[in-house]
């Protein structure tokens, strides 16, 4: 029996198995790109049914110098807030809209609508359709600073392109109309505070100016020329009194004004607190009371989120209470220490009273009383250029808010991605497809190349013989006879050259065999043997499977005497030698007997035919039975002299055909090769490159 080397060693295996498979993937590229287009088609029906979503965008800057403006981060939280939220939601009357209010059907809801614009911010917090709208609203809301600078994104989705623009831009105008309203708040506070001290400064001067005029009448004083001489020593010292007076009315202001806001739980301005810290800390307090009364809608008291909202906010109160005191005791310090140089310099000006004559009472007294309507003429004057600077200011500084970009209507959704989404799905189609082409290759384990073949089998192979298409039994010999010149034909006489060449004696009975039915081991037969007899040999073929008899269907004949009437005594041998088919070749048909088959096969009577027929021709081919059908087959290899085992490509399992070699090892059948038949050139040449490529017709 012919053996064959061992195969290459790991690392020849390696690269010629990553060569397999790529000829594997190229053969079969016709599935990978149909699985490709399906992945993707399919994605692109999905895309279709998916609600899509616009997304609209505006950019705003902001001064973090304003007072008005804490950083970018705090601004942040500001825009994202429900006060915010409720603003834009009544503004665009957004309750209606089933993408924020999924209930709005519902008569509760109804009823809501109705009364949405009637209710304060805190009322409708705590209504629970109110928190789901805030809840959809806020999930399509996205607010972030540009890192490194004080522009703020901010991004809205919605299934309508119109209304994303809108509310994007709503969202800006109602952050600018809320910094408004709190800058004019700041104003006004700050005004009422002024007026309210001018309003006292008049009330003093009245008095004095009264008081002055009574003096006069009583010590009979025409002019003041004298008084303001008396008094020229003891004017520096009334303008530091009343300028001292003014810093104690300032800070005492301040103790009330602080206590006052305390007491109201009021965000603090950070001039009448005087610590920037505290109205930091007030303006969180306020912002996490919010947000607990947002999620006491959602959760229970236990619940972690409430229980670690509560746990910072008790934190931040206990800071808001140390920076208080830390504040009062510093203007605590400052009012005492005021008031102290205040009693000093009044001692001085009754020291400098005392020592003067007492004749110049009266006029000291009038002298000092237009000195300290001076002082508070200049008082008031400051004050009313403070009020001027803070109407100055009002007017002039704003919010503290750019618009870099309002928002414009999107074009095209963001979600879906039709461009990212087919992507995705071609290149998992692609993918897909070389999971099935190898899955394919593994589930069949089929033979596909004659390098393969042979390094597996470890037999030699002696070549193949193509796929016809169209091809059918009653024109098998006529196609090979029109084809003799083709090279299909020349890889068929190739056969029987190596028949004759690869054994030391040219085999004259030869068998042929193969692991299941449709390998195409008759028509090869009938192909070796008609172009075997045109050469000039006198060839004979023998069907020999009396269990699916086909050679005389690749004759198209019929009627004749078979070899089985011949074994059975019904025939002689001229009777069944049917001599005028195409090409020259004799063939002796067979007849399907199951029942008798083994018994015939095993007769002496066909043995010694099959031994005269070997003297009397040049090639006897034996067409036996499949191996792994019956045991036909290792009978007839008894008396064959070769016998060439057919292996359809890409299609019998390799471990069937290596089961079936195996029965004739078992044997020691003297002389065996291998055929691959069926095979496809087209894809073939593929898996082969240039070697099939060569006998493609």
């Amino acid at each position: 029996m012919q053996q064959l080397s061992k195969p290459a060693t790991s690392s020849d295996s390696f690269e010629i198995d990553f060569i397999d498979l790529m000829k594997l993937i190229f053969a079969r590229k016709l599935i990978i790109v149909l699985t490709m287009l399906l992945f993707v088609g399919v994605t692109f029906i999905v895309l279709q049914v998916l609600p899509k979503y616009y997304m609209a965008e505006a950019r705003i800057h902001i001064s973090t110098s304003d007072e008005s403006v804490q950083n970018a981060l705090s601004e942040v939280e500001i825009l994202k807030s429900n006060k915010i939220a409720l603003r834009v939601i009544s503004a665009l009357s957004l309750y209606k809209d089933p993408m924020i209010n999924a209930y709005v059907q519902r008569s509760d809801s109804q009823q809501l609508l109705k009364d949405f614009t009637s209710f304060d911010d805190q009322a409708l917090a705590a209504n629970p359709l109110v928190s789901l709208m805030l809840q959809n609203f806020s999930q399509n809301l996205f607010v972030k600073e540009i890192g490194g600078t004080d522009i703020i994104r901010i991004r809205f989705n919605h299934k309508d392109p119109q209304a994303a623009n809108q509310i994007t831009n709503a969202i800006i105008d109602s952050y600018q109309s809320l910094k408004t309203e709190q800058a004019e708040g700041r104003v006004l506070q700050g005004r009422q505070w002024l007026e309210n001290k001018l309003q006292g400064l008049d009330s003093v001067m009245a008095a004095q100016r009264e008081a002055a005029q009574n003096l006069r009448t009583a010590e009979n004083i025409s002019s003041t020329d004298d008084t303001k001489m008396l008094a020229t020593d003891m004017s520096d010292l009334l303008k530091q009194q009343n300028q001292l007076r003014l810093v104690y009315a300032e800070t005492y202001a301040k103790i009330q004004d602080m206590k006052a806001f305390q007491r109201s739980g009021k965000t603090m301005n950070a001039d009448l607190s005087g610590s920037q810290i505290l109205y930091n800390l007030k303006l969180s307090e306020q912002r996490l009371e919010e947000e607990i009364a947002g999620l006491a809608q959602r959760y229970g008291d236990k619940h972690p989120v409430i229980i670690d909202a509560r746990t910072k906010l008790s934190s931040i109160k206990t800071a808001i209470r140390d920076e208080v005191r830390g504040v009062e005791q510093s203007l605590m310090s400052t009012l005492e220490t005021t008031e102290a140089q205040i009693n000093a310099i009044d001692k001085r000006i009754e020291e400098i009273s005392q020592s003067r004559q007492t004749g110049a009472g009266a006029l000291q007294s009038l002298s000092m009383i237009e000195s300290g309507i001076e002082a508070q003429q200049n008082l008031y004057q400051d004050y009313v250029q403070k009020l001027a600077d803070v109407e100055k200011d009002s007017a002039l500084n704003g919010t503290g808010i750019e618009v870099l970009s309002y928002a414009a209507q999107p074009l095209k959704p963001f979600y879906p991605n039709y461009a990212l989404s087919i992507g995705l799905a071609g290149l998992m189609g692609i993918f897909a497809g070389f999971g099935i082409v190898l899955l394919q290759d593994r589930l069949k384990n089929a033979f596909h190349s004659l390098p393969q073949l042979e390094q597996e089998t470890e037999l030699p192979v002696y070549g193949f013989s193509p796929k016809v298409r169209g091809l059918k039994n009653q024109n098998v010999a006529q196609y090979i006879l029109s084809s003799a010149g083709t090279r299909a034909a020349e890889m068929i006489r190739s056969i029987r050259t190596l028949l004759k060449i690869k054994n030391i004696e040219s085999p004259k009975i030869v068998m042929m065999t193969s692991s299941l039915p449709g390998e195409g081991k008759t028509t090869l037969s009938n192909w070796l043997g008609v172009l075997s007899a045109r050469s000039g040999e006198k060839v004979i073929i023998v069907d020999c499977d009396f269990r699916r008899a086909s050679l005389h269907k690749s004759f198209a004949r019929s009627g004749n005497k078979t070899l089985v009437d011949y074994l059975s005594n019904n025939a002689s041998i001229e009777d069944i030698i049917v001599r005028d088919n195409p090409g020259g070749v004799h063939t002796i048909f067979g007849k399907d007997v199951p029942q008798q088959a083994l018994d015939l096969i095993d007769s002496k009577r066909m043995q010694a035919l099959i031994e005269s027929l070997g003297k009397a021709y040049d090639l006897v081919i034996l067409d036996a039975p499949t191996v792994h059908s019956v045991s036909d087959a290792l009978l007839l290899s008894k008396i064959a002299d070769h016998v060439i085992y057919c292996v359809g490509w890409n299609k019998t399992s390799r471990d069937v055909v290596q089961t079936g070699l195996k029965k004739f090892r078992d044997i020691e059948t003297k002389s065996l090769s291998l055929v691959m038949t069926k095979v496809d050139l087209e894809q073939a040449s593929h898996y082969e490159g240039y070697d099939l490529q060569y006998y493609a017709f």
